[in-house]
């Protein structure tokens, strides 16, 4: 009987034991600065922009919503007329809308801009009073196309597809017309 309940423990101690791993364990830094001035020193980049597209991309397994934005105003780290923001999915995840304008404090984490939710980051037309704090920014210096680079990237994996399916239908036939000599 105890064995069988030693078992019954260390089955359930294995079970559970992935659950408890602190590496997945994220919550919110939420000291949000007190005003837009300290936001500003504090973060990489600060812009205004409006999100064209979201997709989703998994970093070291973790998932990540990624928007694509269109710059229209910049104060610092910025000269691109387009960039993509991270956020995870985590409580922190920041909710990017496609065809909203926001005014953003990205940080930058292994060559990327992130943003969360506890954050001065907010949709434009909450951010008002960061605006007039923030004065008249500049815009972008280098017009980029990262959605057309983007939408090339797609073509190209199609074709690589496409390609691949070829083969892969010339080597079932060859296989099949060989097996039909043999027999």
């Amino acid at each position: 009987m105890i064995r069988k309940l030693f078992v019954l423990l260390l089955l359930l101690f294995i079970y559970i034991l992935p659950l408890l791993n602190p590496n997945h364990v994220q919550a919110c830094d939420c000291a949000v600065p007190e005003t837009a001035n300290e936001a500003l020193e504090k973060a990489s980049a600060v812009f205004m922009g409006e999100v064209m597209r979201i997709r989703e991309e998994k970093i070291i397994g973790e998932p990540h919503d990624v928007a694509l934005i269109s710059v229209s105003e910049i104060w610092k780290g910025l000269e691109n007329s387009q960039v993509e923001v991270y956020t995870d999915w985590s409580s922190c995840q920041f909710s990017f809308e496609v065809g909203r304008e926001y005014l953003l404090y990205p940080y930058e984490n292994n060559g990327r801009l992130h943003v969360i939710d506890c954050g001065r980051s907010a949709k434009v037309n909450e951010a008002q009073d960061d605006l007039l704090e923030l004065g008249q920014g500049e815009e972008p210096r280098i017009i980029v196309h990262l959605e057309k680079e983007l939408e090339d990237n797609q073509v190209y994996l199609m074709m690589i597809l496409v390609v691949l399916i070829f083969a892969i239908l010339v080597i079932i036939i060859s296989i099949l017309r060989y097996n039909r000599k043999r027999n």
